[in-house]
Protein backbone atom coordinates (compact mmCIF):
# COMPACT_ATOMS: atom_id res chain seq x y z
CA UNK A 1 0.00 0.00 0.00
CA UNK A 2 0.82 3.79 -0.56
CA UNK A 3 2.50 5.68 2.51
CA UNK A 4 0.25 7.90 1.32
CA UNK A 5 -2.77 5.83 1.38
CA UNK A 6 -1.52 4.75 4.94
CA UNK A 7 -1.84 7.99 5.75
CA UNK A 8 -5.61 8.06 4.79
CA UNK A 9 -6.97 4.94 5.88
CA UNK A 10 -5.26 5.95 9.71
CA UNK A 11 -7.24 9.74 9.41
CA UNK A 12 -10.38 7.54 8.37
CA UNK A 13 -10.11 5.01 11.02
CA UNK A 14 -9.72 8.15 13.26
CA UNK A 15 -13.01 9.82 12.03
CA UNK A 16 -15.13 7.33 13.50
CA UNK A 17 -18.57 7.91 11.71
CA UNK A 18 -21.42 8.79 14.33
CA UNK A 19 -18.45 9.92 16.73
CA UNK A 20 -20.46 11.61 19.88
CA UNK A 21 -17.47 14.25 20.12
CA UNK A 22 -17.93 16.97 17.48
CA UNK A 23 -16.06 20.59 16.61
CA UNK A 24 -12.75 21.29 18.85
CA UNK A 25 -13.12 18.30 21.23
CA UNK A 26 -13.69 15.82 18.77
CA UNK A 27 -10.88 17.26 16.35
CA UNK A 28 -8.40 17.26 19.13
CA UNK A 29 -9.46 13.58 19.92
CA UNK A 30 -9.14 12.29 16.54
CA UNK A 31 -5.71 14.08 15.98
CA UNK A 32 -4.16 13.16 19.03
CA UNK A 33 -4.94 9.13 17.40
CA UNK A 34 -4.07 10.37 14.40
CA UNK A 35 -0.35 11.44 15.61
CA UNK A 36 0.16 8.18 17.86
CA UNK A 37 -0.79 6.01 14.77
CA UNK A 38 1.54 7.87 12.48
CA UNK A 39 4.38 7.58 15.07
CA UNK A 40 3.89 3.79 14.68
CA UNK A 41 4.01 3.94 11.34
CA UNK A 42 7.44 5.51 10.72
CA UNK A 43 8.44 5.05 6.95
CA UNK A 44 11.99 6.16 6.60
CA UNK A 45 11.56 7.56 3.27
CA UNK A 46 9.47 10.41 4.92
CA UNK A 47 9.21 12.57 7.86
CA UNK A 48 6.80 12.86 10.30
CA UNK A 49 6.23 16.32 9.65
CA UNK A 50 5.19 15.64 6.36
CA UNK A 51 3.37 12.62 7.43
CA UNK A 52 1.22 15.03 9.55
CA UNK A 53 0.92 17.58 7.52
CA UNK A 54 -0.94 15.09 4.78
CA UNK A 55 -2.71 13.71 7.94
CA UNK A 56 -3.82 16.79 8.74
CA UNK A 57 -5.18 17.79 5.13
CA UNK A 58 -7.40 14.55 5.21
CA UNK A 59 -8.78 14.84 8.46
CA UNK A 60 -9.64 18.41 7.73
CA UNK A 61 -11.60 17.13 4.32
CA UNK A 62 -13.34 14.43 6.44
CA UNK A 63 -14.08 17.19 9.03
CA UNK A 64 -15.55 19.81 7.01
CA UNK A 65 -17.39 17.07 5.06
CA UNK A 66 -19.29 15.88 8.19
CA UNK A 67 -20.13 19.37 9.56
CA UNK A 68 -24.08 20.16 9.42
CA UNK A 69 -24.08 23.13 6.82
CA UNK A 70 -25.42 25.46 9.72
CA UNK A 71 -22.50 24.37 11.99
CA UNK A 72 -19.73 27.15 10.88
CA UNK A 73 -16.35 26.11 10.67
CA UNK A 74 -14.15 26.59 13.58
CA UNK A 75 -9.96 27.19 12.82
Amino acid sequence: MEHRQQIEAIVREAVRPGSAESGRAGFTREWGEVRRQLRALRDTATGLVGDERTALQFLRQLQSARRPASEPAQD
